[in-house]
């Protein structure tokens, strides 16, 4: 029987015998610090108030930014520690720090539990209220991470709950209320768009004649359902963002120039609609976020989407 190869190191391509151990920049890897993009939705409930020329509460969100970001982190550790088996089972996922060998499962756990404690602790000594949301969101990425990703369509509602309780922070950070419209609409919106994910899957996994689920509980079958749902999801979530427009950023005693906050639509639904065709055709890549922050059209939606909203508060 071979020896089992050790965890913290990889043999590399350069030579019989070679190994490499994990550098600092794989921990970096495995952390996934461009994720980090998607907690920026703690600074939405500042970005749709009179308070976002308030330097307190930029200072404070961006405090809470990145005590979500340190613990968000952690939990993609641990995340990798228990889709190890599967990972290396993954075309792509099998690179990653943790399932190639770079990372031990040992380290990525301790490690991984340790940032999420200091997290936790730099989140307690910004805001009580804030620490204590932060806890149920740990505990919710964890339990996804467990078990809860390999339930169908319960792992939307769970994804989708998890950028609502990025909102829901945010608001808390500014000792501000959240406008019932706005959980809503992210609900929805990332729902949908966790659903598109999910259809990449599933058409990657079709084009490849892979039927290995990677612990997730869909089928190739399953593509007739989860698209449809997906769609009226992002569909929903557009109507309720012209709700949110027609009905409360209307009076101009929230923003003075309301009527400029009516660009995000069409671009946000061209920019679904082209993440919706890129997922059923299987060409949406595994990891959408890392997707956005290379496409150029992505990244023109987003600065015009924030230069509508800062223009909304101009008179």
């Amino acid at each position: 029987m071979k020896n089992p190869v050790r965890a913290s190191t990889i043999y590399s391509n350069q030579g019989e015998g070679q190994v490499r151990h994990a550098r600092p920049t794989d921990w970096l890897v495995a952390m996934r610090l461009h994720h980090w993009i998607k907690n920026t939705l703690v600074f939405l409930p500042l970005a749709l108030t009179p308070q976002l020329f308030s330097l307190q509460s930029v200072v404070q969100c961006l405090l809470g930014f990145i005590a979500l970001g340190i613990a968000c982190s952690g939990s993609y550790l641990i995340n990798d520690v228990l889709d190890c088996v599967a990972d290396k089972q993954h075309w792509s996922k099998c690179k990653r720090p943790v399932a190639s060998g770079l990372i031990s499962t040992s380290s990525a756990l301790w490690v991984g539990m340790g940032i999420c404690a200091v997290g936790l602790l730099f989140a307690v000594a910004i805001n009580g209220l804030f620490a204590g949301i932060l806890a149920v969101y740990i505990v919710l990425s964890l339990s996804y991470s467990y078990y809860l990703k390999t339930l169908i369509l319960l792992d939307l509602v769970t994804l989708a709950s998890m950028f609502t309780l990025r909102i829901t922070m945010g608001a808390v950070l500014i000792d501000g209320a959240i406008n019932p419209w706005l959980p809503v609409f992210v609900f929805l919106f990332f729902g949908g768009l966790s659903a598109a994910k999910r259809t990449a899957e599933l058409a990657k996994r079709t084009q490849r004649g892979d039927h290995s689920n990677n612990r997730r509980g869909y089928l190739e079958t399953d593509l007739t359902m989860l698209i449809p749902f997906g769609i009226s999801m992002s569909m929903g979530a557009l109507i309720v963002l012209g709700i949110f427009l027609t009905l409360v950023a209307v009076p101009e005693t929230v923003y003075r120039s309301p009527l400029r906050l009516w660009v995000s639509v069409p671009f946000l639904l061209v920019w679904t609609l082209r993440i919706w065709t890129l997922a059923t055709r299987g060409a949406l890549p595994d990891d959408p976020v890392f997707f956005s922050l290379r496409d150029p059209l992505s990244l023109c939606v987003g600065a015009l989407l924030g230069m509508s909203i800062l223009a909304a508060h101009l008179p």
